[in-house]
């Protein structure tokens, strides 16, 4: 090529016709013996290949086994589960379910070959961003073009294969009744494992915010701020609680991200209270030290749903198993476990009367410039629909929040909020600690003591 290694749509059709649309899922093979000095290039890349295909199975392979071990289930089972519940997660070819299909070789889904692509547009960006003049898009016509002849041909091996046509239909989620049940297990069960409260928070952020499992497990204190709108939402004061995201599956630049939800007008699901619930259990019943402001390292690495420790993330073993543990228990059959919410979420908002160009915000999956540059981007439309008000303001009522608890009694509720205000305030008049303030200027903190506020309430 002419241009060298810019990346250009020729180049990226070219590829996919001529490497990638070919290659088929590599069967378990024995270790080569070695047999002398490998010579030739064309030997060292298949060398590479072969070398990297490895690296990946073993990688498929410890994951796998170390869910199996935590789930306590087969290796085959703890395989699939993995399959079914994460995008782009290719069982080991020794343990898949359908190893016999896989040892002859079936093509790549649609879904790799799109992992291949996002891995090729990744190197687009950069270069132009480089000031290089490879400045149309990759992705054209010839690749798309590519990409349904595949979903054809998958669609085509599904059928000859008798694949479970439930596995992605209407009915591979849960009902109002069932998502009840879920709730009143969580909270029955909270008194003797108290991880239902961490449980019941996650899956509530991934149906009413639309979140990925990964971007639950990512989430720290200092991305949760408070954001209340205006008095035409209706008699009861109405605050968003707004988490911040950086970091996730498709946004992989560190672009601001937001998405929030209202109080629910049912208790029982509203993501504001279950939240509460475990700040409270966390700060007042298991012993977790309260977070210090002095500097933002201090608190910035403290997570939401915590892991062994509080700056650990919850790990993906440890969140599919307790998002399996209750789905069970309340009868739920689905093959996706913590995925199921962010779409369940997003049927359940279209069902009652949100507009797609909401849902879309919501789920941020069309992100516009002036979005990403200015505004919240929060779905009004959307939250107010899926906290169980009318698509239009004027409406959002609460009897429970018609009376506010007197401050005496707020005050028993993490207490060290009052002890760190006067702090902010000193911090305002430029004092550092020594003098009363703090190390460092801090806006995150001071939206997330708003917050605790809030939540007190």
């Amino acid at each position: 090529w002419p241009d060298g290694e810019l990346v250009t749509p020729d180049k990226l059709a070219a590829w996919l016709k001529e490497d990638i649309l070919l290659r088929r899922v590599a069967p378990p093979q024995k270790k080569p013996r070695a047999r002398g000095k490998v010579k030739g290039k064309v030997k060292a890349v298949q060398l590479r290949r072969q070398l990297e295909q490895e690296q990946l199975e073993a990688a498929a392979l410890a994951e796998a086994e170390s869910l199996a071990e935590a789930l306590e289930v087969p290796l085959a089972e703890a395989a699939q589960l993995l399959a079914d519940d994460r995008e782009g997660y290719v069982p080991p070819t020794a343990i898949a379910p359908a190893a016999a299909d896989l040892a002859e070789g079936s093509l790549l889904t649609r879904g790799t070959i799109d992992a291949y692509i996002a891995a090729v547009i990744e190197l687009w960006r950069l270069q132009v961003a480089h000031g290089n003049a490879n400045t149309e898009n990759p992705r054209g016509a010839a690749v798309r073009g590519f990409l349904e002849q595949r979903g054809r041909q998958r669609g085509k091996h599904d059928r000859a294969s008798f694949k479970n046509r439930g596995t992605d239909g209407i009915q591979a989620g849960y009902s109002p009744d069932e998502w009840l049940r879920v709730q009143d297990l969580l909270l029955s069960g909270a008194a003797y494992m108290p991880q239902n409260l961490r449980t019941r928070v996650d899956l509530l952020f991934g149906h009413y915010y639309l979140l990925r499992g990964e971007n639950r497990r990512k989430m720290e204190l200092a991305d949760l701020s408070l954001l209340d709108y205006p008095s035409s939402e209706g008699p009861t004061p109405c605050g968003c609680l707004v988490t911040l995201l950086r970091d996730g599956k498709l946004n992989k630049t560190a672009k601001k991200e937001f998405m929030g939800s209202l109080r629910h007008k049912d208790p029982l699901f509203c993501t504001q209270g279950a939240l509460a619930q475990l700040f409270f259990w966390r700060w007042h019943v298991a012993g977790e030290p309260s977070p210090s402001f002095r500097r933002r390292q201090d608190w910035y690495r403290i997570k939401v749903l915590v892991g062994r420790d509080r700056e650990q993330e919850l790990s993906y073993p440890t969140q599919l198993q307790e998002t399996w543990r209750i789905f069970g228990a309340a009868g739920l059959v689905a093959s996706k476990k913590t995925h199921l919410p962010r779409r369940v979420g997003a049927q359940d908002a279209e069902t009652h009367g949100t507009s797609l160009a909401q849902i879309s915000q919501a789920g941020r999956w069309n992100q516009s410039v002036l979005c990403q540059a200015y505004l919240t981007h929060l779905p009004r439309q959307f939250m107010r629909i899926v906290a169980g008000f009318s698509a239009s303001p004027g409406d959002y009522f609460l009897a429970r929040a018609a009376h506010e608890p007197p401050y005496v009694l707020q005050k028993q509720l993490w207490p060290w909020i009052e002890e760190w205000e006067p702090r902010f305030e000193a911090r305002a008049r430029r004092q550092c600690w020594a003098e009363g303030g703090l190390d460092d200027d801090d806006l995150a903190a001071d939206g997330f003591l708003k917050l605790m506020r809030r939540l007190r309430i």
